[in-house]
């Protein structure tokens, strides 16, 4: 069915794109995710849960990791005036999403480095998943070649075989419906903190999904489960707080309802919460590097997933800076010097506010720490051996 193309003006007086178009874009994404509910639940309930960004940042459409979250941008002239079959914009965001299940954001290997080739090589992997849905004219498949591609491999494979044939490739040969300029932006924090939520928003998906989900590509249900696995928490948060936090845990008391009862001006109930306001410190030397600050944060985010009020302390030789965490990785981190426990913990004793207690997340290549920050400190390192300076203290390891 094709619909009538519809009558919002695409700019206003200034060029900017006019407020109703955008409006009109974010009505027809709806009504996508919606058919897409309907008639593939998991994909439809993982969409609604991504956040969305509508205007002209992209040509197209294209997901991004965007301040640890990931996102699905929209251009209002392409999803309206050029996309003019309803299949069609299902089709488009279904394949983006697709793109963020599969991590093509996060899979820039050095070792393949032409961007051009890359993109091909995700969009066949991907279009190969959109499954009945209509993909624009043009499309890149395993059609679009002169030369055979076999189905069912991953980007890598693609890439290398497209690279053995990049002189038979056409001129202008490309996306035409799906921008890739933000996928090589992303830092190893803002990744890994955006994948973590995106886990999150499957593991939700596939619940609301319920009995539905076998009904999803093998290929699709395996890269979930992998998802929603690769990113649990490797400590046990809930439990570690609650055993070295809870002889000073705050206590919270708010009101059941939002407004009072009309009847009798009171409010009827309450509830009470408690919550650990702990202090943690991130490792930020040079011998941290991208890939585990990332894991750093993974596990931050779990930590503030727990309830506790976390503050971020950058450390290295100095305390670099602290800030409240509100479930965003940082764009940067200071530091990237050597190594000293002291500085961090002094802080902590010396803070205007107190704290139940320290989360250090380390490599512990320092001189043993000598300070007593006044509250329980829980040691965080990635790897396996010993720590030679932490040998006295309570440490845990993560993977990374």
């Amino acid at each position: 069915m094709t619909l009538e193309q519809p009558g919002a003006p695409a700019c206003d007086d200034t060029g900017k794109t006019h407020p109703a178009r955008i409006r009109e874009t974010h009505d027809e994404i709806s009504r996508a995710v919606m058919a897409l509910i309907h008639d593939e639940p998991f994909f439809g309930h993982l969409l609604a849960n991504i956040n969305r960004e509508v205007g002209p940042r992209l040509a197209t459409a294209g997901v991004a990791h965007r301040g640890g979250r990931p996102l699905l941008s929209v251009n209002p002239e392409f999803f309206i005036g050029t996309l003019s079959e309803h299949n069609e914009r299902v089709a488009v965001i279904k394949h983006e999403v697709l793109h963020l299940l599969l991590d093509h954001l996060g899979r820039a290997d050095r070792t393949r480095p032409d961007h051009t080739l890359r993109n091909l090589a995700a969009d066949i992997v991907v279009n190969q998943l959109v499954g009945d849905w209509p993909l624009p004219e043009g499309a890149i498949t395993v059609d679009s070649f002169d030369f055979d591609l076999p189905p069912d491999q991953t980007m890598e494979w693609y890439y290398d075989v497209l690279r053995e044939h990049k002189d038979e490739l056409g001129e202008g040969l490309d996306s035409n419906h799906s921008d890739h300029g933000e996928w090589e932006e992303s830092d190893a924090p803002d990744t890994s903190a955006a994948r973590a939520e995106l886990a999150d928003a499957a593991k939700r998906a596939k619940e609301r999904a319920g009995n539905t989900f076998g009904d999803a590509p093998a290929a699709v249900q395996e890269i979930v489960d992998a998802l929603i696995a690769e990113r649990e928490p490797t400590i046990d948060w809930r439990r570690t707080i609650r055993l070295f936090a809870a002889s000073s845990e705050r206590t919270h008391v708010s009101n059941t309802l939002r407004r009072p009862s009309k009847r009798y001006g009171t409010y009827p109930g309450t509830r009470v919460r408690r919550h650990a306001r702990l202090a943690v410190v991130v490792d930020t030397s040079g011998s941290i590097d991208d890939d585990t600050l990332g894991v750093f944060f993974s596990e931050v985010r779990s930590v503030w997933r727990m309830g506790a009020e976390v503050t971020i302390v950058e450390a290295d030789v100095a305390v670099r800076r602290n800030w409240r965490y509100e479930g965003r990785a940082p764009d940067g981190v200071g530091g990237r010097g050597g190594t000293r426990f002291d500085p961090a913990l002094e802080w902590v004793a010396e803070a205007t506010r107190s704290y139940d207690g320290v989360i250090y997340l380390t490599d512990g290549v320092a001189r043993s720490p000598t300070v007593d920050p006044g509250c329980p400190v829980l040691w965080v390192v990635p790897g396996g051996g010993d720590v030679p300076a932490l040998a006295d203290h309570r440490v845990i390891r993560i993977d990374a």
